[in-house]
Order: C-alpha cells, then structure tokens, then sequence
C-alpha cells in the first residue's frame, strides 16, 4: 500500500516552491508568528541555515499540529498568497478526510488502549503461583536514565564502588540535569538535536528495560504519556518473536495481538509519523536482521521470514517515518549499529538509593517493614550495591518477606551474601540467556573472571574474551555489559562483568571447581601477599560455596565445589590471622568468610586461632557485628580481646554485641544514639562477667541518645566511671549500683546530673558502701542541697587516697563549703576546685586553715566567686603557706584595681625567691 501524503510531506511540496531568498524571509517571519501560537520556539541558530527537508522537520517538531497554520500566515505576509491558498485547500481537504473516519478510527484507537490497559496493568514475578498477579502501578519505580555514553574513567569508577561510594556516584548522574531524563522526555527535542525517531535504551539484563516498556504502555493507554505524539504505540517483542517460524507481514505482527484493528489498519498506517514501535530486547534476537527483501520495498502487507520484517522496519524501508524505540542490552549494540541510524541513546543505570528504598516500600506495602528491610540490605555493602539493579533488589526483598516481623531474624534471612549473588545468577541463566546448558560458558567465565581479578583488570577487550573462547554477543550476553568510548579518531568497545562483586563471585566459582584444586591453592596463597589484598573478597566467595545450601542452589550449572576445598580452607585461616593481625579491615573479613560457610563445626576449629578480635577504627554496620557475633559464639575458648571502640556503632550494633561480651576477657566498645535500657544491660552484663578486674565506663547525654565508652581489663589502666548530663534518676542509680560494689573504682564523675534531692541521698548511701578507692572525683554542677551533703561528706571522708576534687558549679555557698572543705581535712590533695560555688569572704578563714595544712595541693580554683578585698590577706597567706601550690585561679570576682594589684605584687615577689605561682585574676 503507497502511504498517503502526510504534513510533513504537504510543507515540503509547498516550501519547494519558494527562491532561496524568500525562504529566508519566511523563516524571518516565523519568528514573528509563532509567539502567537502555544508552541516552541524555534532557536535561530538552528533555522539559520536549514535547508527546506530540515526547515519542516523542525516545524514539525516544535510547532507539531500549529506547523501548517504557521507556514500559512507566513506565506500571506511575505506575499506568497498563492502558495498560501494552496497550502490551505490541501489542509482542509486533509482535514476533511480526518473528519470522515475520525469517529471510527477514535473508536478502534479506544479500544486499543483499553486493550493495552488491561494486559500491561498486571505483571508476575519471577515466582508467582499460576493464577498470582501484581498491579503494574504499585510497583513500578522511577529508574535513573542518562541520555549519554559513559566514560570509560567514570565508568571504571563505578564498577569498582560498592556501598556509600556508589550512592555518591549515582546521586553525581541524578544532579547532571543535562544528562539525566525521565521517561516522558525520551522523545523531547533539545538545543542540540531535533525530536529523535530512532532511540535505543540500553542496559544489562535486569536492569528494568522491558519494565520501563511496560510503563510507557500503561502510561499511553492511560492518556497520561505522548499523547500529542503518538496515535498508537505497538510492542514488538523480541522474545515471543523469536518463537515464530512461519511468514509475516507487519500487518501481521500488529494484528497478532490486536486484531480487532483490522478494519482500522489501513486508517492507522497512514499516519506513520503518530506511530510508535517498540522493539523490546534486540539483543535476544535469535534471528539474523540481515536479509533480502521479498517483494514490494515498501508494501507493509508483504510477508516474510520475521526477520526480514523486522529488518526492513529497522532499515526504515516501510514505514519509514514512524518512530522507533528499541531496547537491547549493550553488548548488541555493535550488530543494531550496523541496521539502524540511531539518533538518541540513552541508559538505564537503575536505582538510586531513594528509589530502592520505594520500590522496597512498595513491595511490602507496609511502611514500617520497609523501612526495616532497607536499613537490613543497607547494612550489607556488597548486596546493598547490588541492589541498584532492580532485579537483585526483587530477590533479596523476597528472600526476606518471611522475616520481616522477626528483628534480627531479618538480617539472618538475607541468608549468606554469596546466596544472594548465585540467587541473582540463577534468575539471569533462567529469565535472560538462551541457552540451559551453561555450565562450559560459566566455567569460561570464571577463567575470565580469576585473571582479570589477579591482574586488577575489570575492562577487558574482545580479544581478551576471545582467548577464553567466550562470545558476549551469543552466550555470555547476560553476564557482560559493553561500553563504547572515544580514542583518538575513533571509537572502541570494552567488555566488563555487571559489578566487580559478579566477576569475583565467578572468579570464586571457578577455583571452587576446579577438580586439581591448584586454582584455589594459588589463590589463597596470593592472598597472603602484600599485592594480593584485593583478593578477600573472592574468597570470601569461595568459603560461601563450600556452604551445603549454597552448592544446592548451583547443581546443575557449576561444577561442585572439590571435596578439598574445606581443608584448603581451614589451613589458609591460621596463616591469614597471622598476616592480617594489623589490619582490622581484614580481620573483620576473616569473619565475613566463616559467616559464609555456615558450618558450626568449622567455625570452630577456626576460631581456636582468633584470640583477638581489634576492629579499631573500623566503621561496623549491623551486618558486621551479626557475622561478628556468630564468630564469637562459635569460640570454646572465648577471646582474650574485643575491642569495637571507634566504630560508629549505635543502638542496633550494641544490641547485637551484648550478649557475647562475656566471650571475651578485655572488652572495648564505643558507640552513640543508644537508649538507657541498652547501656543497663551492657551494665549489667559486665557487672555479671566473672574475670573483669577493671572496668572505665563513660556515659554522657546528647542530643540524640547516650554516648557510651567501655573498657575493661588491660585495655584501661585504672576502673573509672563517668556520668555526665540530664540521665533518668533511677538509670543512674540503678548503673552506679550495679558497678559501684564489684569494681575498686579510682576515678568517679558525676556531673550535670539532676538528680532529686531524695536519690542523691540513695545515691550517697551505695557510695557509702562501695569499694571505691577514689583518686579522683568530680561533682559539678549537680545542684547539691542541705539533705545531702552530710552524706557526700561523709563518702569524701573515706577516701584516703583522693587528689583530685572538684564541686564546681554548684552554689553551696558559704556554710555548704565548710562542710566540704573539713571532709577535706587530712587529705593530700593536689587538686581541688570550688569555681561558681557563690562562695563569699566568710568561708575564707575556713578555707585557709584548711588548705593550709595540705602540704600537696598544686591547682586551686576558687573563680567566679564573690570574694572582695576583706579575703586579701586571706588568700595571701594560703599561697604563702602552700608552698607546693603553684597556680591559683580567682578570676571573675569582686576585688578591687587594688586588691588585684596586692595579689600580683606578692606572685612577683615569689617568682624572685624561687617559689614560682601563676595567680589568674
């Protein structure tokens, strides 16, 4: 059938009739004109020097139905009626035509749509029951999209990220508004290049091609997507195509899943600029696209083998202004490239972290659930990386929805994160590879995989895969990703694994297998090398294979694991302890890999060669001190050290943790946000463990929860306790009689504490019967009142050993601090601060007979008080008789020019007999 004569033809023939000076007044005048319309206009840059083919295209693309009636007044006013006039008859007669079949062809278009409605509004998942469906719209995520090649810097970058680094490189795409599109601007002209009719989509499998196809179909159907740019939009699959063996036409295909069209066809063809075809994997053709016509070049009723079909649709030999998106992974780009003239790509990256937390939240319908799943998954920096793909973030929140009400059990069901990335293998071989019998292409791959890892190679070029015989068009597609980068003059095609977590699971896979089990030897051994570091992690895979569970999931595909491999193993954990002993990354790794064998036995026989587990300054996620505490739980022995200080652990970790502290002889831990229950039982745990000797516990209110140090035995030098701001009354209370009485605490601190007059009393009478042997205490700023103080005193009293003191900030005034000051009365202090006591010149004399006598004290301060020049003398005679004092502090009081002068002349007049004091006024 000849195509009927559409408007960008009519402009064509009309503007064909114009000198190239009036064209160039035309295009003056459509400046003018087109401010009139609610259209685009058009940037002179581009108009300037268009020929009368390019003119229309950009007509057609920024003015869209307003083009003829644009190019209408702009004939008329340059005085071109009669082109004019003829433009308009035609116009009219076409719209006459549109007139006369508008109503049924409305209808068929109707029905069309409710069609499409109903058989892209369902999807099933890859494990859905016969019969079990989900709703499209309730699952369907935003994908992050760019309209751009990568670089191949970027690119390498981004292979090799895992965890928080990724998130920053994909929230870097999001922000590049030049680069980032949404599915609703796939078609939208730009500055640079005119509305594409020709567009790839690109991306690995799973990635989400075929799901943003689904979504511009429900989005058409629904009227909420290029509805002032396509008629219809028809979805050519490339899968189903494959399955069809005898001759057809387009008609044909389109008629294949629509035949209600037939009456309409001719009608909808007619407009091939309103059509958008959609070929939906091009890289699972199995068909070749390079094949003679049969028959008429441009009959769209011609049939033929589908591929020549197909290919003479690509090639633009029918339908040749119809607007195609086709979407393919980008190893077939090279083949598409050599049957199509593309105008726009564009790839799909997958999620960012917003968008794998919605999709999450969609899954469950259940926000709180969500958000528990997500932090789970977050806490795993290899499956959280993974995760960006959607396909990888449906597995693990299946894997996990049986567990979502469980706490801890949630991370448990992440099961082990090799489990995670074979589940993710499997569902590749079974939903994206055209061949069942993988196991050659796999044991091909991890021989791939294993020298690109041993020579920090992640981009490899066709003749690197060619010398493992590996084709990544054919067999491999599924597990490679393709990228085109410029060089030089020319442009060049790399080769990489989806991740670099996917190449060193299958360089794992590999040396599992392998019967001589030479590949795991040298291995393991390279990985006890200052150049073999960047190989934990593939045997962190390779100790997860050896798991039963994980060998089962493999049957049938991967060649099983060599008996060998355990022992090879258990021999490797000895020499790794000893050569990551430094290291606390890598001995945390060490743990990861006994995780991932889940086998209790070994474990523990591991284990006897783990007696010090020091992750210092190695910030621990949820999933770290899991695997942690499944180690330790295994260890007969129990550690000698666990030290977890500077970790950024919280609330969870520390929940994690406490019930394996008893395991360890000396304990270090740090951690923020908790609440006051976690630090009782942490309290409570170590009051409880039966070889701690010495414990320094700090705990102090922030603004988000309690910070909270501890460390016992020879990780601190002396017992020490330390509780600082608002806490509960009753937590205090409830710590310091939990500690008070096991440990012969030498340093104690007690500030800012609001406590109630009625439990600082309770309070002074568990110090009262405590072991403390104090060197040094601090009470400041606890408001002390009447009741209480005979009983602090009386605590003070008993200290014989105390240096230290300091009731700062607490307005006792004058007869509150002759209390204290003879609670002091024959201790050898050496320092003591009574700062903002609102103490006056009546407690001076007291002050001075006391201090006096104290043949030690080196550091007074007594600033912020209300002293006047009557305590002169006083304060003279202190420094004069505490020959060991060497720095008084009595800034911001009330003495006079005078009084300071008095005092700075006598620190003078010291400093020249030797006896050297600084007095701060």
């Amino acid at each position: 059938m000849a195509e009927a004569e559409t408007t960008p033809d009519i402009l064509i023939d009309i503007l064909d009739n114009l000198f190239k000076h009036e064209l160039k007044r035309l295009k003056r005048k459509l400046e003018v004109i087109e401010s009139n319309y609610q259209c685009k206009n058009i940037p002179r840059g581009k108009l300037e020097d268009a020929d009368v083919e390019d003119t229309v295209a950009l007509m057609m693309g920024y003015y869209g139905e307003d083009a003829i009636h644009i190019v209408i007044e702009a004939m008329d006013s340059i005085g071109k009626k009669d082109l004019s006039d003829k433009l308009r008859k035609k116009a009219e007669k076409e719209l006459e035509k549109l007139r006369v079949s508008s109503n049924k062809t409305l209808g068929y278009k109707e029905m069309y749509k409710e069609d499409v409605r109903k058989k892209y509004k369902k999807i099933r998942d890859y494990n859905s029951l016969p019969g079990e469906w989900v709703d499209f719209d309730d699952r369907y995520t935003r994908l992050l999209i760019l309209k751009k090649h990568c670089l191949l810097e970027d690119k390498e970058h981004e292979l090799i990220s895992r965890g928080k680094k990724l998130v920053e490189l994909m929230k870097k795409h999001r922000s590049d508004v030049a680069t980032c599109i949404d599915v609703k601007d796939l078609f939208v002209a730009n500055e640079k290049e005119p509305e594409p009719t020709t567009l790839v989509l690109q991306g690995p499998a799973g990635i989400g091609k075929t799901f943003t196809v689904q979504k511009i179909m429900t989005d058409w159907a629904s009227n909420k997507l290029f509805q002032d740019r396509f008629d219809y939009v028809f979805h050519l699959n490339c899968r189903e195509l494959n399955t069809m063996t005898d001759y057809f036409s387009l008609v044909d295909l389109i008629l294949d899943s629509a035949e209600y069209l037939q009456p309409a066809i001719e009608e909808i063809l007619s407009c091939p600029e309103r059509l958008l075809f959609i070929i939906d994997g091009f890289d699972e053709l199995k068909l070749s696209v390079d094949q003679a016509d049969i028959g008429s070049a441009r009959d769209v009723h011609a049939r033929q083998p589908v591929e020549t079909t197909l290919s003479r649709l690509l090639k633009r030999k029918i339908l040749s202004k119809s607007t195609l998106l086709i979407t393919t992974r980008p190893i077939a780009l090279g083949k598409l490239g050599t049957t199509v003239t593309v105008e726009r790509y564009a790839e799909i990256l997958g999620f960012l972290e917003e968008e794998m937390k919605e999709y999450i939240s969609r899954f469950y319908q259940n926000e709180q659930q969500a958000l528990c799943v997500f932090n789970t998954i977050k806490e795993d920096e290899a499956v959280f990386s993974m995760c960006f793909v959607p396909v990888v973030c449906w597995i693990v929140c299946s894997l996990m929805k049986g567990h979502v009400s469980e706490g801890e059990k949630l991370a448990k069901s992440l099961k082990t994160t090799t489990q995670i990335f074979v589940h993710f293998v499997n569902k590749l071989l079974e939903h994206h590879c055209l061949d069942s019998q993988q196991e050659g292409v796999l044991q091909k791959l991890g021989s791939l995989a294993l020298h690109g890892i041993k020579e920090q190679q992640i981009l490899f070029e066709e003749e690197d895969l060619a010398k493992f015989s590996l084709d990544p068009v054919q067999s491999a597609s599924a597990f490679f990703n393709k990228i085109i980068f410029k060089q030089d003059l020319s442009c060049k095609s790399m080769f990489h694994f989806l991740h670099l977590s996917i190449q060193e699971l299958f360089a794992a896979m590999f040396c599992a297998a392998d019967t001589s089990n030479a590949a795991a030897e040298s291995l393991l051994n390279t990985s006890l090398t200052p150049e073999g570091s960047n190989l934990i992690l593939v045997i962190q895979f390779l100790f997860g294979l050896t798991n039963k569970k994980t060998q089962a999931l493999i049957q049938g595909y991967a060649g099983e694991p060599s008996s060998a491999l355990k022992a090879q193993l258990e021999r490797w954990i000895p020499k790794a302890m000893v050569f990551y002993k430094n290291k606390p990354c890598f001995v945390l790794a060490v743990l990861h890999c006994l995780f991932e064998i889940q086998d209790q036995e070994f474990v523990k026989k591991a284990m006897k060669y783990i007696n010090v587990i020091d992750v210092t300054g190695f910030l621990l996620s949820k999933s770290d001190c899991l695997k942690m505490k499944y180690c330790i739980e295994q260890h007969d022995e129990g550690l000698k050290e666990l030290a977890v200080t500077r970790c950024n652990m919280g609330e969870e970790e520390v929940k994690i943790l406490l019930d394996i502290l008893n395991k360890s002889q000396s304990i270090g831990l740090e951690a923020t946000n908790l609440n006051t229950a976690t630090v009782e039982r942490l309290c409570t745990h170590i009051s409880t463990h039966h070889s701690l000797e010495r414990i320094e516990l700090d705990i102090r209110k922030e603004e988000d929860g309690l910070y909270l140090y501890c460390a016992t035995n020879w990780i601190c030098q002396v017992s020490k306790l330390k509780i600082t701001g608002c806490i509960p009354e009753d937590f205090v209370l409830s710590i310091c009689s939990l500690l008070l009485p096991k440990y012969k605490l030498e340093f104690l601190s007690l500030e800012k504490d609001g406590l109630s007059p009625e439990t600082k009393k309770q309070l002074c009478d568990v110090l009262n019967t405590s072991q403390c042997r104090l060197t040094s205490l601090w009470l400041s700023e606890n408001n002390f009142t009447d009741d209480c103080i005979p009983d602090i005193c009386k605590f003070i009293k008993t200290q014989t050993s105390l240096e230290m003191l300091s009731v700062e900030n607490n307005t006792l005034g004058d007869d509150d601090a002759k209390q204290f000051l003879d609670a002091l009365n024959g201790l050898n202090l050496y320092f003591l601060s009574m700062a903002d006591d609102n103490l006056t010149d009546e407690c001076v004399e007291h002050l001075s007979s006391i201090l006096s006598a104290n043949p030690s004290l080196v550091s007074l301060h007594l600033n912020k008080n209300y002293f006047t020049d009557k305590s002169v003398n006083s304060f003279i005679r202190i420094i004069q008789t505490c020959t060991s004092l060497k720095s008084i502090n009595l800034e911001a009081n009330q003495f006079s020019p005078e009084g300071e002068l008095k005092l700075l002349c006598l620190e003078k007049d010291l400093h020249k007999t030797g006896h050297k004091i600084i007095v701060l006024l």
